[in-house]
């Protein structure tokens, strides 16, 4: 049976409290040291917000996709290049950005961007075997290392499907290569269900 911790005088009673706080404080520094609360911490202070991206926000845009090129790069070597020509990248991106079917949305805290997805509506016309389709294509998603898993990609999304709503898209499609397990995990979380696999093979 547990009993009650009692003090009969005033200086015990004070070095129960002190004791306890030091205890407190020991567990919140091991937290901080581990990493885990200074995370903690920072996903709250964070404000993002979101934007449709403008011509303005070419260079952003740019430096984030840098990211996704190394991913890809580092995981499929034999089909992506290592770096991209800046000057063609830009000139892509500034189309991408005034194309009507395009969305190309930016996270931002304050005025510092964080990460950007890109996608565009893509109608089908009926054919032979399949049905006339309509449907929102994300091409990139992408998030800066250092703000990942703090819910700046579900902020993306969010606001992506705000807008396709009024639109009667259909659905969002997009794929993912086999090595990213992470990303599968998190569209998974986002309802996203696998609909076909790809396979290849080297003759």
């Amino acid at each position: 049976m547990a009993t009650a911790m009692r003090f009969t005088q005033p200086n015990q009673w004070l070095a129960g409290q002190v004791l306890f706080a030091y205890t407190v404080l020991q567990i919140l520094v091991r937290r901080f040291d581990s990493g885990s609360g200074l995370q903690n911490l920072n996903s709250l202070s964070m404000t993002i917000s979101i934007k449709i991206a403008e011509k303005r926000d070419i260079d952003a845009i740019v430096k984030l996709n840098s990211f996704v090129q190394a991913i890809h790069s580092a995981n499929v070597p034999e089909i992506f290049h290592s770096s991209v020509d800046q000057s063609g990248l830009r000139k892509l991106v500034s189309e991408i950005v005034e194309a009507e079917a395009s969305i190309v949305l930016l996270a931002m805290e304050r005025r510092e961007p964080l990460g950007y997805l890109w996608g565009e509506t893509i109608e089908r016309k009926e054919g032979l075997f399949s049905k006339a389709n309509r449907f929102f294509y994300v091409h990139h998603i992408v998030v800066e290392p250092e703000a990942r898993r703090k819910g700046i990609a579900s902020s993306l999304f969010n606001e992506l499907e705000s807008h396709l709503v009024s639109q009667k898209t259909g659905k969002l499609v997009l794929d993912s290569w086999s090595f990213n397990e992470e990303a599968h995990r998190f569209f998974e979380s986002l309802d996203f269900k696998a609909q076909t696999t790809k396979f290849s093979k080297a003759v």
